[in-house]
């Protein structure tokens, strides 16, 4: 559990990382 949660919540911030660099 606590490995899918960070493994999501990694992909996620780098979803918004990718967002925020490619408007």
């Amino acid at each position: 559990y606590r490995m899918a949660a960070e493994c999501a919540r990694n992909a996620l911030t780098q979803k918004t990382k990718d967002n925020k660099e490619n408007p």
